[in-house]
This record gives structure tokens, sequence and C-alpha cells, in this order.
């Protein structure tokens, strides 16, 4: 088990790395703007907004998702059921109007709608 002192030397050890990849972070965004890989609106917004290296998640993610045709199969007043076709994967996503997430077949839909 560590004492107190080595777990505080520890932290501020982590802490000092922690700063300086964040520095580091910072200085490669000054130096140029991200790969755009498809030139429309939201990812050169995107490439002045965020982090190289969060940028290249929210790109992957963004083109990743145009790829993906959703179709509402039923839809009450308190429930909307969508079928997700990906490149020939299919998925059936539920909506509540009580919930803030839709939730998939496969889980938790990473995103929250009507936001």
């Amino acid at each position: 088990m560590m004492d107190l002192i080595k777990f505080v030397h520890h932290y501020e050890k982590k802490t000092k790395e922690m700063r300086l990849a964040e520095l580091e972070e910072d200085y490669r965004c000054k130096l140029g703007a991200p790969h755009i890989e498809v030139s429309c609106g939201i990812l050169i917004h995107g490439a002045h907004m965020y982090t190289n290296k969060m940028f290249s998640f929210f790109q992957k993610e963004l083109v990743g998702g145009i790829g993906v045709r959703m179709k509402e199969i039923s839809s009450d007043s308190e429930l909307c059921i969508y079928e997700a076709v990906e490149e020939g994967r299919q998925r059936v996503y539920e909506d509540s109007s009580q919930s803030q997430a839709m939730n998939s077949s496969f889980g938790q839909w990473p995103h929250t709608f009507g936001q």
C-alpha cells in the first residue's frame, strides 16, 4: 500500500505528464489545421474548434455515420422505433420521448437526441 507522501509525489508526477501532453497538443494545433477528408462546413468548423486529436475522432464519427440509413419502423406518442442499416448490418433503435438517449438492440446509442 502507498503511503500519503508517495501518493502525493505520484500524483504530482502524473499531473506534470498530463500538462506536458496537453501543451504538446496545443503546440501541434498552432502549427496548422488537421487534414480534412471531406470538405464540408461542419468539418471545417470542427477543425478550428477542436484539437487535432479530438478532430480526428470527430471526423471519423461524422464520416462513419454518413453511410447509415435510418428508417422509421413505427411511432406513437411515447416511442419511435428506427431501423439502421450500415454496410449490410442491421440494428433496431428505440427512442422514447421520456428518455434523453436512444436505446439499440446492441446497447445504448452513444449520442443524445433532441438537444
